[in-house]
């Protein structure tokens, strides 16, 4: 009986500590917060969180169906390109 009852705690142990991992990993993890998207003259834009001291603005230009991403930087104050456009046409095979 006691055999039972030690492997039956080390199975509740094991169990606990897999599932305080879990609750740690969720609240560490980096979240992206998206604002709504504003839609005119050709071009949608939305932008995001990042972090605490960057957010991201997204610019789709419907026309030529690009896809473009600018940093802003809050401790820097300084808005940069996040890479090169993205061809939307290319990307989803149209």
């Amino acid at each position: 009986m006691k055999n039972s009852q030690d492997i039956l705690i080390v199975l509740l142990l094991a169990t606990a500590a897999i599932l305080a991992g879990l609750v740690v990993s969720v609240h560490t993890a980096d979240r992206a917060y998206a604002e709504p998207s504003a839609k005119g003259g050709g071009y949608i834009v939305a932008s995001g969180r990042v972090s605490s001291d960057m957010d991201l603005l997204y610019v789709i230009d419907v026309g030529a169906r690009k896809l473009n991403c600018y940093g802003y930087s809050i401790q820097t104050k300084q808005l940069e390109l996040g890479r090169q456009p993205i061809d939307l046409a290319q990307l989803f095979g149209d």
